[in-house]
């Protein structure tokens, strides 16, 4: 668990000495503690974030699914389409926004060919759209 915030640490110092003064000081607290989202197996002094790592895991689950697009159930496939609506609406300028998300959050993949934060295609936006080639 200490692979991640550390690799997240040393890009952002990287990029730092690259470009002065554009990058914010990124700082990590290690230990890296793991939650259970079930509560019943969640240490006692942790069950009060239980529903936090339950919410993180529906929105990234939404998330997945509105790149992928390859769920079945109706219930999933709505998530993903909201949050498909979300993902699209901060990527537009903020005076063309009417979900009042301008800088809440974004979402982007990493890495792209060149090894930087990119913008990816909404399966789920084309999920019914007829294909041209069969």
């Amino acid at each position: 668990m200490r692979y991640v915030p550390s690799r997240i640490v040393k890009r952002a110092e990287a990029k730092k000495r690259r470009r002065s003064g554009e990058c914010p000081i990124v700082k990590t607290t290690l230990p890296v503690t793991l939650v259970a989202g079930d509560p019943s197996r969640a240490e006692p002094e942790l069950k009060e974030h239980c529903e936090f790592i339950q919410l993180v895991d529906l929105i990234l689950g939404g998330v997945a699914q509105a790149l992928n697009a390859n769920a079945q159930q109706r219930v999933k496939i709505d998530l993903s389409s909201m949050i498909a609506g979300w993902i699209e609406d901060t990527r537009r300028p903020p005076w063309l926004q009417d979900k009042d998300l301008h800088r809440r959050f974004s979402v982007s993949c990493y890495p792209d060919a060149n090894g930087s934060f990119c913008d990816v295609p909404l399966a789920i936006v084309s999920r019914d759209q007829l294909s041209l080639f069969s």
